[in-house]
């Protein structure tokens, strides 16, 4: 990749809590905090970045330090379970994209 024109576009989805993101390899099960993705980020050297979280609490997330260059989304708040965990048939994605829920788009 050239650090100074591509985009790291970083997509993850997996259970959250106020502590971060279950992290699941083999065996080792960890969990990824705020910290730690920021640390992994920065050292990629990357100029442009896209991370997109889906998961419950993946607000967490939003307190990453970003340059003006980086874009970061999440689906939940800092203190909200996801769509799915409480029961509402739309996530907060959806409602900032202004789309109709999925039964209205079939």
């Amino acid at each position: 990749m050239d650090a100074d024109n591509d985009i790291l576009f970083l997509i993850l989805t997996a259970h959250g809590s106020r502590a971060g993101l279950a992290v699941k390899a083999g065996r080792l099960t960890q969990t990824l905090t705020p910290s730690n993705l920021a640390y992994m980020l920065a050292r990629t050297g990357m100029r442009y970045k896209v991370v997109v979280i889906s998961a419950c609490y993946s607000g967490v997330f939003t307190v990453i330090p970003r340059a003006r260059s980086d874009l970061g989304r999440s689906s939940g708040s800092s203190g909200d379970t996801s769509c799915a965990a409480s029961k509402r048939h739309f996530c907060r994605f959806g409602r900032v994209a202004g789309l109709t829920p999925p039964s209205e788009l079939i």
